[in-house]
């Protein structure tokens, strides 16, 4: 008897995560348009200044596949970035895996074709889901992240439609969910 009652608590507290896992894909799939960047002298740049599509697709409730474009207006320089990562997450951690990378006039390499990476990185971070908003966060490299103190680092937060992307470096994007 008692070892019914322990298998039946261990699947009720598995369909308990799976639900608070699947609640945190739905905050976060679909399609995100970057609305303003906010630099941290205080200036907001919008498009055509600056552009971003983030795509987040669930696989099952614990992994997604994302794809991230940015496209910046410099200038007359274009900067564009583009990367594809799969991310896992749980109710306390997030790991992105990230496949590949393609860039284009970053690090002032206008004029210059293409340059892509196809080597995988991994970077681990913490993640929380309270009161409907998600949020995410990868301590900067070389930090060990908010457990020592630190808040260097890069933080997503997705309540309802609209998701902020904090960057320790003094800026924070605003994104939409437009599908």
């Amino acid at each position: 008897m008692l070892k019914k009652l322990v298998i039946c608590a261990l699947a009720v507290s598995h369909l308990g995560c799976s639900d608070r896992l699947a609640d945190m894909q739905k905050a976060c799939e679909g399609t995100w348009q970057l609305e303003s960047r906010t630099l941290a002298d205080g200036n907001t740049l919008r498009p055509p200044q600056v552009q971003g599509t983030i795509h987040w697709e669930p696989i099952d409730s614990r992994k997604a596949h994302v794809s991230v474009t940015m496209v910046r207006n410099e200038g007359d320089n274009q900067i564009m970035d583009h990367s594809l990562s799969t991310y896992e997450i749980s109710t306390s951690a997030i790991t992105r895996k990230r496949h590949a990378l393609v860039q284009r006039g970053y690090r002032e390499r206008v004029g210059s074709p293409l340059s892509h990476y196809v080597r995988g990185k991994t970077e681990k971070g913490k993640a929380s889901f309270e009161a409907e908003e998600v949020t995410f966060f990868h301590a900067a490299k070389g930090q060990t992240g908010v457990e020592k103190g630190g808040d260097e680092g890069f933080r997503q937060v997705y309540s309802g439609d609209v998701m902020t992307a904090s960057y320790s470096d003094g800026f924070t994007d605003t994104w939409r969910r437009v599908q």
